[in-house]
């Protein structure tokens, strides 16, 4: 679309080339055939763009959060960079932040110089530094957007006059001491990489590493329903014994939504259980991130056809009742008020 702009009524010359429309043309057409294709792609940005969009407008009006989904409460990547400096100790994030402050001075200095300013430039850096500090997700997806703006900013910071040649000279220094610093901030922690094998470091007592232990012993007949946080550590570390019902990546969306429905007890959670022919559940009580008590764990509970089996560092098992786990019910076998005090022990960590 800028191309034609350009071509036809900016009359610039060569900015359209007719094979390449072409190309990408038929490429989105195709692409209609393909259910995985733009469709998967559009409905997650789109979600993602209508949180994010919400999420400035509450900023801005000093209401951000009322009404938000339960969801974007618990999991950290909805989280704001602030919240894992204050809260989980990530000093590293300073190193961000002054990047920032350096790229957005870098940028700056390049405008006064060039008396303009480049709005697309400056509205694109804005934006990845905003996403990227309203959702720890974006960290990722903004970090290689502003290394190449910087370097293109740098690149385009070459005055005559020797001046502004040694701001060039600090901006560039400044880096290469920032980078130096984060690497050796971090450098020992990086070491692990270089280890074979899998260190303990790796695994928290916020997995379930027991609950997989007790079901690597006994067996319990599958399938099995779980927590979706949890999915890639049960693959990893049960397979090829049993599938989970749903991992972290939730790729399918109506398993999604219906993982979710279960674990927080929507009406009618008790009957997907049946009809999917779940035979045990391995779930967390409560959210490690947010504190929040999970409601499936607590009206389990109350429910008589399932029986608590295993509970330990945030980790339940329940069975469900039938001929077929009278053993297993019989030999570990908990009171269910013991749901309550591990409640009561996680919140107090």
């Amino acid at each position: 679309m800028e191309a034609t702009y350009r071509t036809y009524f900016m009359r610039q010359d060569g900015a359209f080339n007719i094979r390449f429309f072409i190309f990408a043309t038929l490429a989105l057409i195709t692409s209609g055939l393909n259910p995985n294709a733009y469709h998967l792609f559009w409905e997650y940005f789109s979600g993602l763009f209508n949180l994010f969009t919400t999420d400035v407008i509450g900023t801005m009006t000093g209401k951000r959060g009322a009404g938000s989904d339960w969801v974007r409460g618990v999991v950290l990547e909805y989280k704001p960079l602030t919240y894992f400096y204050k809260n989980m100790g990530y000093r590293w994030l300073m190193f961000y932040w002054i990047f920032t402050v350096v790229l957005y001075i870098a940028m700056l200095t390049k405008y006064l110089l060039r008396k303009s300013i480049d709005l697309r430039e400056f509205f694109t850096v804005s934006f990845v530094v905003l996403f990227a500090n309203m959702y720890a997700r974006g960290l990722m997806f903004s970090l290689p957007v502003m290394a190449a703006y910087f370097g293109k900013t740098l690149f385009e910071l070459s005055p005559p006059r020797a001046t502004f040649r040694r701001i060039a000279i600090i901006l560039t220094s400044g880096m290469l001491i920032i980078t130096l610093l984060f690497g050796a901030h971090t450098g020992l922690t990086s070491m692990q990489a270089l280890t074979p094998g899998v260190t303990k470091d790796w695994i928290t007592p916020w997995y379930p590493t027991k609950a997989v232990d007790f079901l690597l012993k006994n067996r319990i007949a599958p399938p099995m329903y779980n927590y979706y946080t949890w999915g890639g550590f049960l693959i990893w570390g049960t397979y090829p014994h049993y599938k989970v019902f749903i991992d972290g990546r939730a790729i399918d969306n109506n398993a999604n939504k219906t993982a979710d429905g279960i674990l927080k007890c929507y009406p009618g959670w008790q009957n997907k259980l049946d009809v999917y022919g779940i035979n045990f559940i391995i779930i967390p009580l409560v959210f490690r991130e947010s504190g929040y008590v999970i409601p499936m764990g607590r009206n389990l509970a109350f429910e008589n056809k399932w029986k608590l089996v295993f509970i330990q560092n945030n980790s339940a098992i329940f069975v469900r009742d039938i001929p077929q786990n009278r053993e297993i019910i019989q030999k570990y076998g908990i009171d269910k008020k013991r749901i309550f005090y591990e409640i009561i022990a996680v919140e107090n960590l």
